[in-house]
Order: structure tokens, then sequence, then C-alpha cells
């Protein structure tokens, strides 16, 4: 089985997704679009780093992906082709946008992932859903439903739904890794979100570690549908980031940077964020 990828934005995003492809068993023609040159050869140069170490030399110094997997790194959506089975849209949000508009006008996209934040206005997001619904389907990623540690931590917490959650620690990127946590609390307890508070959110806006994009401190509050709740704050002088989840039976204290959960009766769950 083979199958056509594109990675439009080649940064630190983009190259993740394309040294997890080196591993992938499936025959792929992988295209690599970013409008700058040194992105993409940083990129090329993690693709090869990481496709030797999946598929060491068998013989002759051939490896068995290498008559597999092929990568091209292109500065134009012009030379991709008309059809493609995956697109990757891993630019930062601002031309998200524009992106997926050029890559729709140029090929026909059986599936799309889309880094968040997806946009910045809702005109935009309606742009997005426009431009995609013609597809077989469209993901954003949200990566922690596939990690090993949280399947554990999801089995713990049947029996403790609703919850109350909160989420604290200081400036951890509540506008945009806070999106990760409303939907892993929707995860964890299968509820669909109803409504967000964000009344307590701060009036000054922070520079983030990405140029020209800001971050905001506070507090929001998220409701659930079948009960559960959850509260994220961010400030400027706080320890690091860790969640306090509370529910019927028990209590887990979650530190994702120590990969450790520990439960009010004991119970403690290893792991990481792979």
């Amino acid at each position: 089985m083979s199958a056509t990828i594109l990675i439009a934005g080649a940064g630190q995003l983009g190259s993740r997704y394309l040294q997890g492809m080196a591993n992938c068993r499936n025959t792929l023609d992988i295209y690599v679009q970013d409008i700058s040159e040194q992105s993409l050869q940083i990129a090329k140069q993690c693709w090869e780093q990481e496709f030797h170490t999946a598929n060491p030399s068998l013989h002759d110094g051939v490896t068995e992906s290498a008559v597999q997997h092929k990568a091209t790194f292109l500065t134009s959506f012009e030379k991709i082709p008309k059809q493609i089975d995956i697109a990757v849209v891993a630019t930062n949000a601002d031309v998200r946008p524009q992106v997926v508009k050029q890559i729709v006008t140029n090929s026909e996209i059986r599936y799309w992932v889309l880094e968040k934040v997806l946009a910045q206005s809702e005109l935009a997001l309606d742009e997005i859903l426009s431009m995609t619904q013609n597809s077989f389907g469209a993901w954003t990623n949200t990566s922690r439903r596939m990690m090993v540690w949280h399947h554990q931590i999801r089995e713990k917490l049947r029996s403790d739904i609703p919850l109350h959650i909160t989420g604290s620690g200081c400036l951890w990127g509540l506008a945009c890794n806070g999106i990760h946590y409303l939907d892993l609390a929707s995860w964890w307890t299968s509820e669909t979100l109803n409504r967000i508070d964000i009344s307590g959110l701060d009036s000054q806006w922070v520079e983030s570690k990405r140029k020209g994009f800001f971050e905001i401190t506070g507090k929001i509050t998220a409701f659930f549908s079948g009960g559960t709740a959850l509260s994220l704050e961010s400030k400027l002088a706080w320890p690091p980031f860790s969640l306090k989840v509370e529910g019927k039976n028990n209590v887990l204290i979650i530190d994702e940077a120590k990969g450790v959960a520990s439960r009010s009766d004991g119970v403690l769950i290893t792991g990481n964020n792979e």
C-alpha cells in the first residue's frame, strides 16, 4: 500500500511529522513545502537522520525503506501532484487559511491533518471548513488521545465521572496549549463542550515564543455536557503546570513534565507524553 503525502510548513512541527513518517511501514511519496529554503534544508537534514536511524543498512548500503519512501522538498505548490492522500498543514495560524486555499486550488485532497491553533478568527475558521468539507475527513492534532499513558489515566478515571479538573502553572500557553486540555477532558469523559467562561482572563497580552504571536494569562472555565468542569489558569509567576482531577471517589494529580499521575488512594500511573 502506498500513499502520497503533503506537508505544508517545514518548521519545527512539520519536521516532526516528517521524522515520524520515516518509521511508516507503507510506501510514502512525501512532498514538503515551505517558502523558506532554510527551513526546507533543516527539515531535509532531520529526514535523512531519522530515515537512516529507522532503517539501518541491510546490504551494500541499501536500506529496505530506501526503495519505499521518497521525500521531495519544494518552495511552491506548483510541482505537487494533483491527487494527495493526506495533506498536513503545519504552518502558523495566521497563514493557515491562505495555505489551505493554495493547496485546494492546486490539488484534490482525500484527508487533512491541521495543526492547532487552527485560525485566528471565526471567519477564517469558516473558510477552512468550507475548503475542506468535500474531503473524506479532516482532523486537528490533539495527540494525547493516542498516547499510552493517557489511555491508562483515562481507564482509571472511568468510575469517577463527572470530573472537576484544574490545570494551572506559569506561562504554559493558555491560549494555545489549553486546546489540548479542553479536548482531553472531553475524551476522558465522552462529554461534549457546552460553553467556556472567559471572564477571568487578564486584559494584557504577553509575547509568546513565536515572534508576532501573543499569549494570555488569567483563567478560563469550561463546562461539559455531563457535568464535568475544567478550569485552566496561567500566571506570570507560578510553579510549573500540573493537572488536578477530582472525581466521585478519588483525586488525581498529573505532572506531565515528570511523567507521574498520583491518585489519592496511593495508585501511581507513570508514563510520558510521547
